[in-house]
This record gives C-alpha cells, sequence and structure tokens, in this order.
C-alpha cells in the first residue's frame, strides 16, 4: 500500500513537475542590463582565478539581484551542486539564500570534470547551469518545494528538471558556454550521455538529462565563436 501510494505521488508531481521549457522571466527584468549586488554575493575559500567565470555567469542572471548566493569549495562527490541555505533561511524568516558548492576533490572517476580542469568557457557554463537551478527555486512556493522533495523518488522527473535547467540556462544567453561544458564533460569520460556524478557507473545511458551537444547547438541562435 505505502509503495502504491508513494508510486502515485511521484506520477501527480510528474504531471504538475517542471516543464521542459524554460520558465519565461517577469516583464521588468532586462538581460541586456544586468544589475548584480555583489553584496549579496559570497566567496567562502575560492580562489581567485575562479571568480571571473563566476562573476561573468552571475551578470546573465539579473532576477537574482535580491538573492543571497555563497559559492564555497569542499571536498564532495558532485563536481559541483546547489542548495538552500535552509539556516540562513530559518534564521532570517524565509530569506532567499543558496549555496553552490564546489568540489576541489572526488572519486578518481570524476577527477578529471573538477571545476579548476575546465576552461574558461565551460567554467561559465557549468557555473550557468547552477545558477539556473538557483533561479528556478527562488520562484518556488511551498509546494513547489514540497514538488521537487517528491520529485527526487523519480529519476524521469530528475531528467526532465536537469533538461528544463539546461534550456533556462541558455534562455540567459549562456548557450554556448553550456556547450563548452557539455562537450567537455562527454569527451573527458567518453561518454555520450552525461546523466550526473550519482550515475557515472550505472544509470540509463541512452535517456537524455542534461542537454547533449546536438541538442545545445539546435537551439542556439547563431555558431559560437
Amino acid at each position: 500500500m505505502r509503495t502504491c501510494i508513494v508510486s502515485v505521488i511521484i506520477i501527480i508531481v510528474e504531471w504538475a513537475g517542471l516543464p521542459a521549457q524554460a520558465l519565461p522571466f517577469p516583464a521588468d527584468e532586462k538581460l541586456d542590463s544586468p544589475k548584480i549586488h555583489s553584496s549579496l554575493v559570497k566567496y567562502s575559500n575560492i580562489p581567485p582565478a575562479w571568480r571571473g567565470p563566476i562573476g561573468k555567469a552571475l551578470a546573465s542572471f539579473p532576477e537574482l539581484v535580491h538573492t543571497h548566493v555563497r559559492f564555497r569549495v569542499r571536498h564532495a562527490r558532485s563536481p559541483l551542486a546547489t542548495n538552500r541555505d535552509w539556516m540562513s533561511f530559518l534564521l532570517h524568516f524565509g530569506r532567499q539564500a543558496y549555496i553552490i558548492t564546489i568540489s576541489d576533490r572526488t572519486i578518481p572517476a570524476l577527477s578529471p570534470i573538477l571545476f579548476d580542469s575546465l576552461d574558461y568557457g565551460a567554467k561559465i557554463g557549468v557555473i550557468g547551469h547552477e545558477l539556473s537551478h538557483v533561479s528556478n527555486f527562488s520562484r518556488r512556493n511551498v509546494f513547489g518545494w514540497l514538488s521537487l522533495g517528491l520529485g527526487h523518488l523519480s529519476s524521469r522527473y530528475l531528467d526532465r528538471m536537469e533538461f528544463a535547467t539546461d534550456s533556462l540556462c541558455i534562455a540567459h544567453g549562456l548557450g554556448c558556454a553550456l556547450l563548452d561544458w557539455s562537450q567537455f564533460v562527454r569527451q573527458t569520460l567518453q561518454t555520450h550521455n552525461w546523466r550526473g556524478a550519482d550515475n557515472i557507473m550505472a544509470g540509463k545511458p541512452h535517456r537524455e538529462r542534461y542537454m547533449n551537444p546536438k541538442t545545445i547547438m539546435a537551439r542556439l541562435n547563431g555558431p559560437c565563436k
């Protein structure tokens, strides 16, 4: 019975979950005139050399002007990950605050795609993907967070969510940088469908979770320089 209930919940979440298209921007947001409040962006033990590509990606997300984002370096399996800063949320009565963790040490199989190994464009692209998560998360209400939590029980939901996150990254003008990241991770790990750090040894390689280079190029307005 419990399994059936969970299955029904997952079906409902997938039906009402994140669409495959990028979320629309509010009418007053202009991507060509970004204004980022640097005082709301914190760098915890981030090497100075990394701040250039991080700042470049941030400049494409003007809707995050009032959102607290903290970048930190830690030993972690996933090369990059984005989470809500729940401590800040509780201490500051619902503050929109998020943590982007950049790994500096992981399992041997993932070490070649750590942030420090990426070229400049790929760094911007993968940070753009993580900031797209922040952009999406910041628009969710309590039901949206419930949907997200339950959705993690379904691999198909995660496929749709990550694909839509890449779509949002492209909509912010970072398609070419995302293409650099997409090509790098696939060439380096010798895989056709990159499905994330938790699925490097298993999973369903025939399903596209993060956009493949061909998919990204089909969505670009023109060739990359």
